[in-house]
């Protein structure tokens, strides 16, 4: 054996056995400055049977998924041998020859995720500004088999910082610990020259990333309505889960936002459409995002139901978009005359896509081409049944109760929920008659009769526009006033 390998195979020894003990994977991630969108990546893990793979989730439209933009994978074992690779499908690869082990994994990713068509945009997959850069973590990271305790260093420019939702580690700078492997890979990181700072509510963090001229005017504006959005969803989803998470917001070409695990991406940027408000349309945006943050993440799904897209429209319309609206609605943010405008132009887009084949549960199979049966759909059966529920309970339980719950008894790494389950959940609830009608909105494809559940509140539509009946019933004034307001908390 000549010099040089038994130097690499001791190097090796070494940097194993110094975090082996601590960490089970470890990662180094190196950017320069004057090459930001190539990333080199030196790893440290233990291959998934003789397999190592990306997130993979196949949503973006891409033939070949997150490996399209990975460079020059190079594999080797402690025993100084080197494993060729063969692709496999989903962005996986798989590793010749190899048996048992950790092994040394060194690749490149380039940063063009920019560049081609992604759906749903690249918020959720990788950007660059002038700042820096923006990564997920699936488009950036080659995991092993599932494991707990990773480790990740940053090599990046002395002026740079790195946000991360993750726990800082003492010793070398921009060094961070992960509780698993699904919180490395269901991220998002910004490295830069951003501005960075921290918002907190009860045992909630969040760590804000802003980069961009456009972005930063709006910093006062964003750190008042985020602060607003995370005390709200805290105190009415009874969330004392310890917790920290990271909004990451830069100047782009487009509006748009995506969740991924404690992470939220958004984009903000384009020629505003006249009549549309920038401001107005980031505070949804951000109350729309922080909830999933709240609520989807911290839910333990059925798998197989979500890759299917049977759980989009409760994710999306039923639980964010309703999330959002009502948190605005509630905390002054829009008047009680713009909420119901809003539910009138979501309920007409709903119902121009009503064709009586298609129900929300199977129209997020296609999300991107049923987003109005999705989102605008599921909005109008959550206010519908929101009506429904607080009407049949004299307004002692609300649509917040059923969320509640979820997060208690189907919580992240516990009881996975599926579709059957949540129908059961709705019928321990709230009641039978109750849980009929909810089926109903979800599985078939009727039209939900958004305006006849909203007389129940004493609300009419006339003349185009949702107002308050003037004949209504002094309970039915009463209730629409106490859905206004923010939710009186058991003391």
């Amino acid at each position: 054996m000549n010099a040089t390998k038994t130097i690499a195979i001791f190097a090796f020894f070494l940097l194993y056995m110094s975090t082996a003990k601590v960490f089970a994977d470890e990662y180094t991630v190196s950017i320069d400055k004057d090459t930001p969108r190539l990333v080199r990546v030196s790893a440290l893990v233990k291959p998934d049977g003789n397999e190592i793979g990306m997130n993979e989730e196949g949503i973006h439209g891409l033939k070949n998924g997150w490996a399209t933009f990975v460079e020059n994978i190079k594999v080797s074992g402690a025993d100084g041998r080197t494993y060729k690779t063969s692709a496999l499908n989903n962005s996986r690869w798989k590793l010749l020859g190899y048996k048992s082990g950790t092994v040394r994994l060194e690749y490149n990713v380039r940063l063009k995720h920019d560049q081609v068509k992604i759906e749903f945009g690249d918020n959720g997959a990788a950007y660059a500004t002038p700042d820096g850069v923006m990564w997920s973590g699936r488009a950036l990271f080659i995991a092993g088999k599932p494991s707990s305790d990773v480790m990740v260093h940053f090599n990046v420019p002395q002026n740079w910082k790195v946000t991360t939702p993750w726990e800082k580690l003492s010793g070398p700078r921009n060094s961070f610990r992960i509780q698993k492997t699904e919180y490395l890979v269901n991220s998002a990181i910004f490295a830069g020259t951003h501005t960075e700072f921290d918002l907190a509510a009860g045992e909630v963090t969040l760590r804000v990333a802003l980069s961009g001229k456009n972005t930063l005017k709006m910093r006062e504006q964003i750190s008042r309505r985020t602060q607003l959005y995370l005390n709200y969803y805290g105190d009415v989803l009874r969330s004392a889960t310890r917790s920290q998470m990271v909004l990451i917001a830069s100047d782009r070409s487009y509006w748009g936002g995506e969740v991924m695990g404690r992470a939220i991406s958004i984009s903000i940027g384009g020629e505003p459409p006249e009549g549309f408000d920038p401001l107005d349309a980031l505070s949804h945006v951000i109350a729309h995002e922080i909830f999933h943050v709240f609520s989807w993440a911290r839910i333990e799904f059925d798998q197989a139901d979500e890759k299917a897209g049977r759980f989009e429209w409760f994710n999306e319309g039923f639980g964010a978009e309703y999330a959002a609206w009502t948190a605005r609605l509630r905390s002054g943010e829009i008047t009680a005359e713009e909420f119901l405008a809003e539910m009138v132009d979501q309920d007409t887009k709903y119902k121009a896509k009503v064709t009586g084949k298609l129900a929300l549960i199977s129209a997020g199979i296609d999300k991107a081409a049923n987003y109005d049966t999705v989102y605008s759909g599921g909005l109008i059966a959550a206010v519908s049944l929101d009506f429904l529920i607080r009407t049949e309970t004299g307004n002692k339980q609300s649509l917040e109760d059923l969320w509640t719950y979820l997060l208690k008894e189907h919580p992240r790494g516990g009881e996975p929920l599926t579709i059957g389950k949540l129908f059961g959940v709705v019928k321990k609830l709230f009641g039978e008659s109750i849980a009929k009608e909810f089926e109903g909105f979800i599985n078939t494809p009727n039209e939900i009769h958004f305006y006849q559940n909203a007389g129940l509140m004493g609300l009419k539509l006339e003349e185009g526009k949702l107002i308050p009946d003037p004949e209504a019933s002094e309970k039915q004034t009463s209730d629409w006033k106490r859905y206004r307001e923010l939710p009186k908390l058991p003391q």
